[in-house]
């Protein structure tokens, strides 16, 4: 590889100094599991480094802009463009470093407080089109107490990553402390330089030589591991990690066991783990993942997703010795380096792994590592690196054995749905106990090994796995009867033809239903939605009424039948009917690696898999030019449903689920869905995060009152959120469409708890101003405001402030004079009840319109205001902006960084997030009931 290699698909941006770069497959595998779930908290890499000594947070901000300086991958993001996923390198910009100060605490209290500010920080949402993905917060536990946190998302780093941003983070950290320039070497290469090398590489021989590798050693036909699932309830985290450290007496015996075998201390606890999967599943052919660093030498200093997944087929038959099954990972290992180059994702669409019975899915992984961040020194801080938590587990098992100070750690992780906290503890004590009757007697047979107290919870487990499903079905049953379409639902279980789960709703819908009532797979997606899982496990089935018996009770037998009569339905063969379903006949056979499938099939019976969606979705927008969201799989599961789709026009939705879990009342936020797409991702994954589009004319009643859109925007709220209090907020111009929809719920009997207006004036404050009439007087405040900004600017720069500052003025005239004719047109139309030309269809101003003529009505709820306070206010300005008159509750004005053009950025997003849940949070602890149950379970966010 050299440096800065040029491409043909190469594109810059030379004035702005971004550019586009192929992605990797790591990085596109990253991309698509994101698609799959926006924001997956799963696909973070959160570190945490406990700092003692004296701190200076603005040096900790300063070094870590200047580690984004230096790394490309920390200020990039994704896109596509011209029809290619692409890496979009951004222009160095400064890092927030918000403060969490727990000085205030009890001692105490504090190490817990900090533990919960990690664990939110690891979930936090990540925007990989919007960005940032390098987030950093600091705690501050005492004056010389420190925690520093950083997370990163997997598709710009791995764990060899984390060592570097630790090393160079310190090296730069101790240089401007000491007035010094840092002395790191220069990267001959960044990671879009490595990305246009393995693109060439891909398309060479190296790779055709590894796939046929690959393919002789794996071979096909493999068999899912059957493990346990043991956990008794669910619960609201996706991830979390035990760990047992292993004795030094056993470190030291596993060591000199290594140091006599001739193998690698990997080898050895890989082989551990291969054992320990047979013995837990009862299985002797399976497959297990691992990476490898994949990493050249002008590699090794660079932040990036290098880390490459390796499949190891473990085939441990019984009668194998210990010794045996060591051999064949050495095998296997020695192989695998020497083919480490071959991406992952470049595996498994290879047309071999396509076959259905040849689909690789990885349900448990294994790394061994020595720790990739050192305690440091810097600048009179002593930095240590603090135990990881776990965001969300992408395994079933994922077992981490890291090389520590103070010995070998074992960390196995996983999700608390499927396993308790009592049976990890079990396995990780099974897995010492087989290390050491392994390595003190190599030749005994693996199926002699014993595991103690492995199974000590076998009655607890089995009680516990038959009630997890009726857990499940009490809460969709819980959730479905939330929404105000449905009148009454009951939910059966059963599990697929492959084994798996599913639940069927069968729902009877309220007579009101409207024009257009609900579908099933819009409930499917809603309901998903608020527990949390995964849509492919439900199917919502709508009948006309519910049957019961004389008692009021669901009879059985007649709900046994309507069972019977939807399977007899599904499992009728039906041909393709038209192109379009034969087209799709096409992919679904060859993504499914099936020569037979009906067009009423479902996709999750089939077989499909996550991996499977991401390459079906692709390639059926590649065959109809069309652009499928990866997630319409769990509405369109059918052939015959996905055709449908590709036949009309593409379904609008109005209300984004932007960051749809999380425990506290959602809040909605209306219009201006381009400026406020970070803001989710800053107020954290407990806060649901709704972004109301704005609609079109002819989704709106003529003629366009602004009455008649509230109504419609709470219309489409109350499908997501059906009964009150309800936390809104809306920005500049959409704050008086906010007010609207508060005054509007209101009306219909609702509560608004928190109305947010985002550096918006009243629009009647100006009409009935009482300003000075004089301009001297009225703008003198504005004047001195400019004078101030360009005091300290020398002459030159006064002359170009003034400038741009008049020329903005009379631009901003012309446009004021353009949008007054354009308004007496709208006047004319509107007014006298006349249908708009075509060429007068502009939906912003014709909501501008409605305003103007909307004559607003006084609400109850108290108003929040957050005007930016970098700009100039006449004298004698109300500091209500003149919603006082609005409202007979109060009004709180709580300023923010930045002015009206630049405080939605990233340099004063943290805060705004940070004010704004302040607010929300005060009001949400004075509205938990008595019973201790928060406003939140009464708008179905539970599970």
């Amino acid at each position: 590889m050299t440096s800065k290699l040029q491409h043909e698909t190469e594109a810059q941006n030379r004035e702005a100094d971004v550019f586009v770069l192929p992605v990797t497959p790591n990085q596109r595998r990253y991309w698509s599991l994101d698609q799959l779930r926006p924001g997956n908290p799963a696909l973070n890499m959160p570190l945490a480094w406990r700092c003692g000594g004296a701190l200076n947070q603005g040096v900790v901000a300063e070094a870590l802009t200047e580690l984004v300086a230096r790394h490309e991958t920390l200020r990039t993001t994704f896109d596509v463009v011209d029809g290619v996923l692409s890496q979009i390198i951004h222009p160095p910009c400064a890092v927030a470093l918000p403060l969490e100060d727990l000085e205030s605490l009890p001692e105490s209290d504090r190490q817990e407080a900090a533990d919960e500010i990690i664990r939110q920080e690891a979930r936090i949402a990540m925007d990989l089109k919007q960005g940032r993905l390098f987030f950093a917060r600091l705690i501050r536990l005492a004056v010389d107490h420190h925690i520093l946190l950083v997370t990163m998302h997997h598709s710009i780093c791995d764990g060899w990553s984390n060592g570097v941003v630790l090393r160079d983070f310190a090296a730069i950290y101790d240089a401007l402390v000491a007035g010094v320039s840092p002395n790191l070497p220069e990267l001959p290469i960044q990671y879009g330089d490595y990305a246009v090398w393995l693109e060439e590489w891909r398309q060479g021989s190296g790779a055709v030589a590894s796939i046929e590798y690959w393919k002789r050693t794996l071979g096909g036909s493999f068999t899912p591991l059957k493990l346990p699932r043991t956990a008794s309830h669910d619960s609201n985290a996706e991830g979390q990690i035990e760990t047992l450290l292993l004795s030094p007496e056993l470190a030291k015996t596993a060591r000199d066991y290594c140091s006599r075998e001739n193998v690698t201390m990997y080898i050895l606890l890989f082989s551990i783990f291969s054992v320990f999967l047979h013995r837990l599943a009862d299985s002797s052919d399976f497959l297990i993942g691992s990476p490898c660093a994949n990493r050249h030498p002008e590699a090794e200093d660079l932040i990036g997703s290098f880390a490459n997944p390796q499949v190891m087929r473990a085939r441990v038959e019984r009668g194998d010795s210990f010794r045996d099954v060591l051999a064949k990972v050495v095998e296997w290992t020695q192989g695998a380096l020497a083919n480490q180059d071959l991406p992952f994702e470049d595996l498994i669409e290879d047309p071999h792994f396509v076959a259905r019975e040849n689909h690789i899915e990885l349900q448990v992984y294994f790394l061994y590592q020595r720790a990739f961040m050192q305690e440091q020194s810097a600048g009179g801080l002593r930095i240590v690196p603090i135990r990881s938590v776990s965001p969300g587990a992408m395994f079933d098992l994922m077992l981490s054995v890291v090389e520590r100070k103070e010995g070998p750690r074992l960390q196995l992780e996983y999700n608390p749905r499927n396993y308790s906290k009592e049976t990890i503890e079990n396995y990780l004590r099974g897995y010492v106990a087989l290390l050491e009757k392994a390595i003190t007697d190599p030749a005994c047979s693996v199926d002699a090994l014993q595991l103690p107290e492995l199974f000590a919870d076998d009655d607890k487990a089995a009680v516990s796995l038959a009630l997890k499903p009726v857990w499940n079905a009490a809460g969709i049953t819980t959730v479905l009867s939330t929404h105000t379409s449905v009148r009454d639902v009951v939910v059966t279980r059963a599990s697929d033809a492959t084994g798996r789960e599913r639940f069927r709703a069968y729902i009877e819908l309220n007579a009101a239903g409207g024009a257009s009532p609900i579908t099933p797979d819009q409930l499917v997606t809603w309901s998903a939605s608020r527990l949390g899982g995964s849509p492919s496990s439900l199917v919502v089935a709508v009948v006309d009424k519910l049957p019961r018996l004389a008692n009021g009770l669901i009879d059985p037998v007649k709900l046994e039948a309507l069972d019977d009569s939807e399977n007899a339905a599904s499992r009728q063969f039906i041909e393709p009917r038209d192109d379009i379903e034969r087209r799709l006949l096409h992919v679904w056979k060859s993504v499914l690696g099936l020569d037979r499938i009906s067009v009423r099939a479902d996709f999750f019976d089939l077989g499909g898999t996550s991996l499977l969606i991401l390459r079906l979705i692709a390639r059926v927008n590649a065959e109809f030019q069309s652009l499928l969201p990866i997630p319409t799989i769990y509405t369109a599961r059918t052939i015959e449903k996905m055709a449908e789709l590709l036949r009309k026009p593409e379904e609008k939705q109005f209300v984004l689920a932007l960051q749809p879990s999380g425990s506290k009342p959602p809040l909605f936020m209306i219009q201006s869905y381009h400026l406020y797409r970070a803001l989710p991702a800053a107020m954290g994954t407990d806060q649901p995060f709704y972004g109301v589009r704005e609609l079109e004319l002819e989704d709106r009643g003529f003629p366009y009152t602004l009455d008649d859109l509230a109504k419609r925007y709470v219309q489409h709220m109350r499908e997501v959120q059906p009964t009150g209090p309800y936390y809104l907020a809306g920005f500049c111009f959409f704050a008086v469409l906010a007010f609207a929809v508060a005054s509007e719920l209101e009306a219909q009997g609702e509560t608004v708890s928190f109305l947010g207006l985002i550096d918006a004036n009243c629009p009647y404050y100006w009409r009935k101003s009482t300003q000075p009439r004089s301009p001297a007087k009225r703008y003198g405040k504005v004047l001195s405001y400019h004078f101030k900004k360009m005091h300290d600017l020398p002459l030159t720069l006064k002359i170009q402030y003034f400038t741009r500052f008049f020329a903005r003025k009379s631009w901003n005239q012309l446009l004021n004079v353009s949008l007054n004719v354009r308004y007496r047109l709208y006047g004319h139309y509107m007014g006298n009840g006349l249908r708009l030309p075509r060429w007068l269809h502009d939906k912003v101003m014709v909501t501008r319109m409605a305003a103007r003529r909307h004559k607003a009505q006084p609400i109850h709820a108290n108003i929040h205001l957050f005007p930016a306070q970098d700009q100039a206010f006449p004298n004698g300005y109300d500091p209500s902006l003149g919603w006082a008159e609005m409202t007979s509750g109060a009004v709180k004005t709580v300023w923010l960084p930045g002015n009206h053009e630049d405080m939605f950025l990233d340099k004063n997003l943290d805060v705004m997030a940070e004010k704004m849940m302040a607010e929300m949070n005060a009001i949400m602890h004075d509205q938990t009931d008595a019973a201790g149950t928060t406003i939140a379970s009464r708008v179905g966010s539970i599970g």
